[in-house]
């Protein structure tokens, strides 16, 4: 998810376009995340969760493990992609409740999203993830 402070609004994996779907129509930012599709995979004793919406894509992957008793969570991020910030604390959250490693992979993409947009897709993404998690425990 990447802030554009250009005029041009926000969006989330770093791309600007038009917000219009024709002269008068704009997307409802109720219908942003409807389209969120969230993977499961049992890989072994551990876990991977798959999180794309939009236009998919890979912006950041997270990996939360237990290292010497303590909860570790190691991050990759495409630049200029935000999805980190959903990644690495849904892993974390995932990997103590299941108490086992876990990996979120996420790419999540909507043109010219507003602040408000923004919060309504991560609102969305979480109440997803959570549905989904709580049905492995």
């Amino acid at each position: 998810m990447v802030m554009n402070n250009d005029g041009a609004g926000a969006v989330i994996a770093g791309k600007t376009a038009e917000r219009v779907n024709g002269p008068d129509r704009t997307v409802p930012a109720s219908a942003y995340g409807d389209d969120l599709s969230i993977q499961v995979l049992r890989i072994g004793r551990d876990w991977m969760f798959s999180i794309v919406g939009g236009e998919p894509h890979i912006g950041a992957v997270s990996t939360a493990s237990k290292n010497e008793g303590e909860w570790k969570v190691e991050t990759a991020s495409v630049p200029g992609h935000k999805e980190h910030v959903l990644t690495g604390p849904m892993a974390l959250q995932a990997a103590q409740c299941l108490k086992t490693t876990v990996t979120v992979v996420a790419g999540i993409h909507y043109d010219n999203l507003t602040a408000a947009d923004i919060d309504i897709v991560v609102d969305k993404v979480w109440k997803q993830f959570l549905l989904e998690l709580n049905t492995l425990l």
